[in-house]
């Protein structure tokens, strides 16, 4: 996911924020992408995900690796995660740190697989699959985002509220939903996909951003 489009678009994506994720071609080194997420860590070769991302960019199918090196990467698993596994999660350290990005890491939390809050949502070591976020009494947006960029933010106050003042555009996903056949192969793969990828997505646009919204999608 976040990983992917990094390393696939590096010359212009620089950092990166893995919320308990696989490493980069995780799925397509010899396991399934059941197996990808749960491990074990140890069927997993960082050695040959490193040698896929050369091969790949021999083959000009994505960006030069180079362009990682002083990247700010920031990589978190919860102690408690039982979806993504916190073993195969830490190997993205391992790869990025091979590529010479500055990688910033959060493994010590006791937190199930979700979005850690300060004060919002469902207890931090419980799986809330009613929309994946926990109060980990920890502001771990604040804690990715100053690292990716570059470590000057200034922490909101705990309970701190700011208005919502620029555009929710939603956009459709059917053209990222051609599943490969070789996932689509798996036993239930299709639907399991389908329940992570709905057929709408939103984008939260700033005021200030000044790109065109035309055309995007």
């Amino acid at each position: 996911m976040a990983t992917q489009l990094h390393i696939g678009f590096s010359k212009d994506i620089s950092g990166c924020g893995i919320l308990a994720g696989p490493p980069f071609y995780c799925g397509g080194s010899g396991m399934t992408t059941a197996l990808c997420m749960t491990g074990p860590a140890s069927l997993i070769s960082v050695t040959v995900l490193e040698q896929k991302i050369k091969y790949y960019r021999l083959l000009d199918k994505i960006d030069d690796p180079v362009n990682i090196e002083g990247d700010p990467v920031y990589v978190f698993s919860g102690i408690y995660d039982k979806v993504a596994y916190p073993g195969v999660v830490k190997l993205n350290e391992q790869l990025y740190s091979r590529l010479g990005a500055m990688v910033k890491t959060n493994f010590d939390m006791p937190a199930h697989h979700g979005f850690p809050t300060e004060n919002f949502g469902a207890k931090c070591s419980t799986l809330n699959t009613a929309n994946y976020i926990n109060n980990c009494n920890f502001n771990l947006a604040y804690d990715m985002l100053n690292h990716l960029s570059g470590g000057n933010l200034t922490k909101p106050p705990v309970n701190s509220k700011t208005p919502l003042v620029g555009q929710m555009l939603m956009f459709d996903q059917n053209a990222f939903m051609n599943f490969p056949l070789s996932l689509a192969a798996e036993e239930n793969a299709k639907l399991s996909m389908s329940e992570w990828i709905k057929n709408s997505m939103y984008l939260y646009t700033p005021e200030d951003w000044d790109w065109p919204t035309s055309g995007l999608f």
